[in-house]
Protein backbone atom coordinates (compact mmCIF):
# COMPACT_ATOMS: atom_id res chain seq x y z
CA UNK A 1 0.00 0.00 0.00
CA UNK A 2 1.17 3.50 -0.65
CA UNK A 3 0.09 6.61 1.21
CA UNK A 4 0.42 10.32 0.67
CA UNK A 5 3.54 12.05 2.05
CA UNK A 6 3.52 13.03 5.71
CA UNK A 7 0.56 10.85 6.55
CA UNK A 8 0.37 7.06 6.88
CA UNK A 9 -2.63 5.11 5.65
CA UNK A 10 -4.87 3.95 8.48
CA UNK A 11 -6.68 0.65 8.88
CA UNK A 12 -3.69 -1.48 9.86
CA UNK A 13 -1.49 -0.61 6.90
CA UNK A 14 1.58 -1.75 8.80
CA UNK A 15 0.22 -5.04 10.10
CA UNK A 16 1.94 -6.95 7.31
CA UNK A 17 4.27 -9.81 7.83
CA UNK A 18 7.82 -8.67 7.33
CA UNK A 19 11.07 -10.57 7.28
CA UNK A 20 14.44 -8.97 7.84
CA UNK A 21 17.26 -9.77 5.48
CA UNK A 22 20.42 -11.60 6.54
CA UNK A 23 22.39 -8.34 6.84
CA UNK A 24 19.77 -6.60 8.99
CA UNK A 25 19.10 -4.24 6.09
CA UNK A 26 16.19 -1.82 6.16
CA UNK A 27 14.11 -3.86 3.74
CA UNK A 28 11.44 -6.25 4.95
CA UNK A 29 9.68 -9.29 3.54
CA UNK A 30 6.14 -10.43 4.08
CA UNK A 31 5.58 -13.72 5.86
CA UNK A 32 2.67 -16.06 6.41
CA UNK A 33 2.06 -15.09 10.05
CA UNK A 34 2.68 -11.37 10.20
CA UNK A 35 4.60 -9.06 12.48
CA UNK A 36 5.70 -9.96 15.97
CA UNK A 37 3.70 -8.19 18.68
CA UNK A 38 6.93 -7.68 20.66
CA UNK A 39 8.76 -5.98 17.83
CA UNK A 40 10.53 -2.79 18.89
CA UNK A 41 9.91 0.43 17.00
CA UNK A 42 12.15 0.79 13.98
CA UNK A 43 12.80 -2.94 13.66
CA UNK A 44 11.68 -5.33 10.96
CA UNK A 45 10.84 -8.50 12.88
CA UNK A 46 8.33 -10.89 11.39
CA UNK A 47 7.30 -14.46 12.04
CA UNK A 48 6.25 -17.23 9.70
CA UNK A 49 7.53 -18.16 6.26
CA UNK A 50 8.39 -15.49 3.70
CA UNK A 51 6.19 -15.51 0.61
CA UNK A 52 7.45 -16.35 -2.86
CA UNK A 53 6.40 -16.97 -6.46
CA UNK A 54 7.45 -20.35 -7.78
CA UNK A 55 7.76 -19.51 -11.48
CA UNK A 56 10.64 -17.67 -13.10
CA UNK A 57 8.21 -15.16 -14.60
CA UNK A 58 4.85 -13.84 -13.46
CA UNK A 59 1.97 -12.55 -15.54
CA UNK A 60 -0.23 -9.52 -14.93
CA UNK A 61 -3.19 -8.12 -16.84
CA UNK A 62 -4.85 -4.71 -17.09
CA UNK A 63 -8.57 -4.24 -16.61
CA UNK A 64 -9.66 -2.95 -20.00
CA UNK A 65 -11.65 0.00 -18.61
CA UNK A 66 -8.48 1.71 -17.38
CA UNK A 67 -9.05 5.20 -15.99
CA UNK A 68 -11.18 7.94 -17.53
CA UNK A 69 -10.94 10.33 -14.60
CA UNK A 70 -7.16 10.74 -14.82
CA UNK A 71 -5.18 11.70 -17.91
CA UNK A 72 -3.46 8.32 -18.15
CA UNK A 73 -4.34 6.56 -21.42
CA UNK A 74 -4.71 2.82 -21.19
CA UNK A 75 -1.66 2.06 -23.29
CA UNK A 76 0.49 4.42 -21.22
CA UNK A 77 -0.67 2.73 -18.01
CA UNK A 78 0.00 -0.77 -19.32
CA UNK A 79 3.43 0.24 -20.61
CA UNK A 80 4.26 1.82 -17.25
CA UNK A 81 3.62 -1.49 -15.48
CA UNK A 82 5.72 -3.33 -18.06
CA UNK A 83 8.53 -0.81 -17.54
CA UNK A 84 8.29 -1.08 -13.75
CA UNK A 85 8.69 -4.86 -13.79
CA UNK A 86 11.62 -4.45 -16.19
CA UNK A 87 13.32 -1.99 -13.81
CA UNK A 88 13.16 -4.48 -10.95
CA UNK A 89 14.62 -7.20 -13.19
CA UNK A 90 17.41 -5.01 -14.58
CA UNK A 91 19.27 -4.10 -11.37
CA UNK A 92 22.77 -5.42 -10.76
CA UNK A 93 22.95 -7.48 -7.58
CA UNK A 94 25.65 -6.56 -5.02
CA UNK A 95 28.82 -8.62 -5.24
CA UNK A 96 27.87 -10.14 -8.58
CA UNK A 97 27.47 -9.18 -12.19
CA UNK A 98 24.09 -10.88 -12.19
CA UNK A 99 20.51 -9.69 -12.04
CA UNK A 100 17.41 -10.85 -10.16
CA UNK A 101 16.13 -14.08 -11.65
CA UNK A 102 12.52 -13.00 -12.16
CA UNK A 103 10.57 -10.81 -14.55
CA UNK A 104 6.99 -9.74 -15.26
CA UNK A 105 4.97 -10.49 -18.39
CA UNK A 106 1.99 -8.45 -19.64
CA UNK A 107 -1.01 -10.65 -20.44
CA UNK A 108 -4.01 -9.58 -22.58
CA UNK A 109 -6.43 -7.03 -21.11
CA UNK A 110 -9.33 -8.50 -19.14
CA UNK A 111 -12.99 -7.77 -18.39
CA UNK A 112 -12.75 -9.03 -14.81
CA UNK A 113 -12.15 -6.30 -12.24
CA UNK A 114 -12.45 -8.47 -9.14
CA UNK A 115 -9.19 -8.55 -7.14
CA UNK A 116 -9.08 -12.10 -5.89
CA UNK A 117 -7.35 -15.39 -6.62
CA UNK A 118 -9.87 -18.17 -7.08
CA UNK A 119 -9.09 -21.68 -5.93
CA UNK A 120 -11.03 -23.58 -8.58
CA UNK A 121 -11.27 -21.25 -11.60
CA UNK A 122 -8.98 -19.28 -13.93
CA UNK A 123 -7.50 -16.00 -12.68
CA UNK A 124 -6.16 -12.68 -13.99
CA UNK A 125 -3.58 -11.06 -11.64
CA UNK A 126 -5.39 -7.86 -12.55
CA UNK A 127 -4.52 -4.17 -12.31
CA UNK A 128 -7.67 -2.09 -11.65
CA UNK A 129 -8.35 1.65 -11.46
CA UNK A 130 -11.17 2.72 -9.12
CA UNK A 131 -12.51 5.87 -10.80
CA UNK A 132 -15.87 6.10 -9.00
CA UNK A 133 -15.03 5.34 -5.39
CA UNK A 134 -12.35 3.70 -3.28
CA UNK A 135 -13.91 0.61 -1.65
CA UNK A 136 -11.58 0.64 1.36
CA UNK A 137 -10.80 3.00 4.22
CA UNK A 138 -8.83 6.27 4.29
CA UNK A 139 -9.79 7.11 0.72
CA UNK A 140 -8.13 10.53 0.75
CA UNK A 141 -4.71 9.13 1.64
CA UNK A 142 -4.40 5.59 0.35
CA UNK A 143 -3.05 5.70 -3.20
CA UNK A 144 -2.99 2.02 -4.11
CA UNK A 145 -3.21 -1.47 -2.67
CA UNK A 146 -1.72 -4.80 -3.69
CA UNK A 147 -3.48 -8.01 -2.63
CA UNK A 148 -1.65 -11.33 -2.52
CA UNK A 149 -3.00 -14.86 -2.13
CA UNK A 150 -0.60 -17.51 -0.86
CA UNK A 151 -0.29 -21.06 0.39
CA UNK A 152 -0.11 -20.87 4.20
CA UNK A 153 1.98 -24.03 4.55
CA UNK A 154 4.79 -23.04 2.17
CA UNK A 155 4.47 -19.31 1.60
CA UNK A 156 4.20 -19.78 -2.16
CA UNK A 157 2.26 -16.97 -3.81
CA UNK A 158 -0.64 -18.06 -6.00
CA UNK A 159 -1.83 -14.71 -7.26
CA UNK A 160 -1.69 -10.94 -6.84
CA UNK A 161 -3.83 -7.95 -7.83
CA UNK A 162 -3.17 -4.20 -7.79
CA UNK A 163 -5.87 -1.56 -7.19
CA UNK A 164 -5.32 2.16 -7.82
CA UNK A 165 -7.30 4.90 -6.10
CA UNK A 166 -7.93 7.12 -9.13
CA UNK A 167 -11.22 8.32 -7.58
CA UNK A 168 -9.59 10.32 -4.81
CA UNK A 169 -5.91 10.64 -5.74
CA UNK A 170 -4.62 12.83 -8.56
CA UNK A 171 -2.36 10.34 -10.32
CA UNK A 172 -0.22 12.06 -12.94
CA UNK A 173 1.55 10.76 -16.02
CA UNK A 174 4.12 13.31 -17.25
CA UNK A 175 3.62 15.11 -20.52
CA UNK A 176 6.22 14.50 -23.24
CA UNK A 177 8.84 17.08 -24.13
CA UNK A 178 7.28 20.24 -25.52
CA UNK A 179 4.33 20.18 -23.14
CA UNK A 180 2.03 18.14 -25.38
CA UNK A 181 -0.32 15.91 -23.43
CA UNK A 182 -0.31 12.22 -24.12
CA UNK A 183 -2.89 11.25 -26.73
CA UNK A 184 -5.69 8.70 -26.52
CA UNK A 185 -3.27 5.91 -27.39
CA UNK A 186 -0.82 7.04 -24.71
CA UNK A 187 1.67 8.47 -27.20
CA UNK A 188 2.60 11.98 -28.34
CA UNK A 189 2.86 13.03 -31.95
CA UNK A 190 6.37 12.69 -33.27
CA UNK A 191 7.51 10.27 -30.58
CA UNK A 192 8.47 6.66 -31.05
CA UNK A 193 5.46 4.63 -29.77
CA UNK A 194 7.76 1.89 -28.55
CA UNK A 195 9.59 4.22 -26.15
CA UNK A 196 6.86 6.42 -24.60
CA UNK A 197 5.36 5.63 -21.19
CA UNK A 198 4.84 7.40 -17.88
CA UNK A 199 8.52 6.83 -16.98
CA UNK A 200 9.72 8.65 -20.09
CA UNK A 201 9.59 12.22 -18.76
CA UNK A 202 10.25 14.09 -15.54
CA UNK A 203 7.55 13.88 -12.88
CA UNK A 204 5.05 16.73 -12.80
CA UNK A 205 4.53 19.03 -9.84
CA UNK A 206 1.14 18.64 -8.24
CA UNK A 207 -0.56 15.30 -7.81
CA UNK A 208 1.14 11.95 -7.28
CA UNK A 209 3.62 10.58 -9.80
CA UNK A 210 1.97 7.52 -11.36
CA UNK A 211 5.24 5.95 -12.53
CA UNK A 212 6.77 5.90 -9.06
CA UNK A 213 3.55 4.49 -7.57
CA UNK A 214 3.61 1.71 -10.16
CA UNK A 215 7.21 0.85 -9.31
CA UNK A 216 6.30 0.70 -5.60
CA UNK A 217 3.24 -1.50 -6.15
CA UNK A 218 5.05 -3.90 -8.49
CA UNK A 219 7.59 -4.28 -5.72
CA UNK A 220 4.75 -5.49 -3.49
CA UNK A 221 3.50 -7.71 -6.34
CA UNK A 222 6.96 -9.27 -6.55
CA UNK A 223 6.90 -9.78 -2.84
CA UNK A 224 8.69 -6.85 -1.24
CA UNK A 225 7.19 -5.26 1.86
CA UNK A 226 7.60 -1.69 3.08
CA UNK A 227 11.18 -0.75 3.84
CA UNK A 228 12.43 1.12 6.90
CA UNK A 229 14.69 3.15 4.60
CA UNK A 230 12.82 6.42 3.87
CA UNK A 231 14.77 6.95 0.62
CA UNK A 232 13.82 3.60 -0.91
CA UNK A 233 11.20 2.76 -3.53
CA UNK A 234 9.51 0.56 -0.93
CA UNK A 235 9.31 3.25 1.74
CA UNK A 236 5.80 3.47 3.20
CA UNK A 237 5.65 7.17 2.31
CA UNK A 238 6.71 8.99 -0.80
CA UNK A 239 9.04 11.96 -0.86
CA UNK A 240 7.87 15.56 -0.75
CA UNK A 241 5.85 16.33 -3.87
CA UNK A 242 4.06 12.98 -4.05
CA UNK A 243 6.66 10.69 -5.57
CA UNK A 244 8.82 7.68 -4.80
CA UNK A 245 12.10 7.00 -6.61
CA UNK A 246 11.61 5.80 -10.18
CA UNK A 247 14.46 3.31 -10.00
CA UNK A 248 15.31 0.82 -7.23
CA UNK A 249 17.70 2.20 -4.63
CA UNK A 250 20.42 0.25 -2.78
CA UNK A 251 18.02 -1.10 -0.14
CA UNK A 252 15.49 -2.13 -2.80
CA UNK A 253 18.22 -3.84 -4.82
CA UNK A 254 19.40 -5.76 -1.75
CA UNK A 255 15.82 -6.91 -1.17
CA UNK A 256 14.97 -8.08 -4.67
CA UNK A 257 18.36 -9.79 -5.05
CA UNK A 258 17.97 -11.59 -1.71
CA UNK A 259 14.65 -13.02 -2.87
CA UNK A 260 15.37 -13.70 -6.56
CA UNK A 261 19.05 -14.54 -6.54
CA UNK A 262 21.16 -14.33 -9.70
CA UNK A 263 22.07 -18.01 -9.40
CA UNK A 264 18.38 -18.87 -9.86
CA UNK A 265 17.58 -19.81 -6.28
CA UNK A 266 14.96 -18.32 -3.96
CA UNK A 267 15.31 -17.66 -0.26
CA UNK A 268 12.28 -19.26 1.44
CA UNK A 269 11.23 -20.47 4.86
CA UNK A 270 12.35 -23.93 3.78
CA UNK A 271 15.76 -22.84 2.56
CA UNK A 272 16.92 -22.07 -0.94
CA UNK A 273 14.74 -23.46 -3.73
CA UNK A 274 15.28 -23.46 -7.51
CA UNK A 275 13.03 -21.43 -9.75
CA UNK A 276 10.30 -23.06 -11.75
CA UNK A 277 9.80 -22.76 -15.48
CA UNK A 278 8.86 -19.43 -17.01
CA UNK A 279 5.08 -19.73 -17.28
CA UNK A 280 3.20 -16.43 -16.72
CA UNK A 281 -0.19 -18.14 -16.65
CA UNK A 282 -2.09 -17.31 -13.43
CA UNK A 283 -3.16 -20.06 -11.03
CA UNK A 284 -5.72 -22.44 -12.59
CA UNK A 285 -5.29 -20.84 -15.99
CA UNK A 286 -5.97 -17.42 -17.51
CA UNK A 287 -9.39 -16.01 -18.37
CA UNK A 288 -10.41 -12.52 -19.48
CA UNK A 289 -13.71 -12.83 -17.58
CA UNK A 290 -14.47 -13.46 -13.93
CA UNK A 291 -15.33 -17.11 -13.44
CA UNK A 292 -18.00 -17.74 -10.82
CA UNK A 293 -18.25 -21.47 -11.43
CA UNK A 294 -16.37 -24.23 -13.27
CA UNK A 295 -16.55 -23.62 -17.00
CA UNK A 296 -19.05 -25.53 -19.14
CA UNK A 297 -19.98 -24.97 -22.76
CA UNK A 298 -18.55 -21.87 -24.44
CA UNK A 299 -16.12 -20.17 -22.05
CA UNK A 300 -14.06 -17.02 -22.36
CA UNK A 301 -10.67 -18.49 -21.57
CA UNK A 302 -7.51 -18.07 -23.58
CA UNK A 303 -4.13 -19.68 -23.38
CA UNK A 304 -0.90 -17.83 -22.63
CA UNK A 305 1.92 -18.60 -25.08
CA UNK A 306 5.28 -19.68 -23.69
CA UNK A 307 7.62 -16.83 -22.83
CA UNK A 308 11.30 -17.17 -23.71
CA UNK A 309 13.55 -16.87 -20.68
CA UNK A 310 16.21 -14.13 -20.70
CA UNK A 311 18.61 -16.46 -18.87
CA UNK A 312 20.57 -19.49 -20.08
CA UNK A 313 18.61 -22.71 -19.61
CA UNK A 314 21.26 -23.99 -17.21
CA UNK A 315 20.39 -21.28 -14.67
CA UNK A 316 17.20 -22.62 -13.10
CA UNK A 317 15.30 -20.05 -11.05
CA UNK A 318 12.13 -19.72 -9.02
CA UNK A 319 10.19 -16.55 -8.19
CA UNK A 320 9.91 -15.41 -4.58
CA UNK A 321 7.58 -12.52 -3.90
CA UNK A 322 6.70 -10.67 -0.72
CA UNK A 323 4.27 -7.97 0.28
CA UNK A 324 3.14 -5.89 3.22
CA UNK A 325 -0.16 -7.18 4.55
CA UNK A 326 -3.01 -4.79 5.13
CA UNK A 327 -5.11 -7.62 6.54
CA UNK A 328 -5.28 -11.40 6.58
CA UNK A 329 -8.33 -13.55 5.99
CA UNK A 330 -7.84 -17.00 7.39
CA UNK A 331 -9.23 -20.06 5.69
CA UNK A 332 -10.48 -23.12 7.50
CA UNK A 333 -8.37 -25.47 5.42
CA UNK A 334 -4.68 -24.61 6.08
CA UNK A 335 -3.76 -26.00 2.67
CA UNK A 336 -5.90 -23.40 0.90
CA UNK A 337 -4.27 -20.10 -0.11
CA UNK A 338 -4.76 -17.06 2.09
CA UNK A 339 -5.16 -13.59 0.62
CA UNK A 340 -3.12 -10.73 2.01
CA UNK A 341 -3.38 -7.08 1.11
CA UNK A 342 -0.71 -4.39 1.25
Amino acid sequence: MTSLPRRLATGGALIGALFSGPDAAAYCRTTTRGASTTCASGECCMVGKPLFWRNACVGFSMHRAGTVKRNIPHRAARDAFTEAFARWAAVTCPGTAGQPSVFGVALPDVECAVPETKLDAPNQNVVVFHDSDWPYGDADNVIAMTSISFDASSGEIRGADIELNSANILLTCPFPAGGTALGTDGQAAGHDPSSENCFSHQAQSGGVDFASVVLHETGHFLGLAHSLDPTSVMSVQGQAGGAWPRSPRADDIAAICDVYRPDGTRSTGDGLVPRGACDPTPANGFSTACAEAPCSGLCCSIGVPPVPSPWPSAAATTFLGLALARRFRRNIDPRRPRPVRS
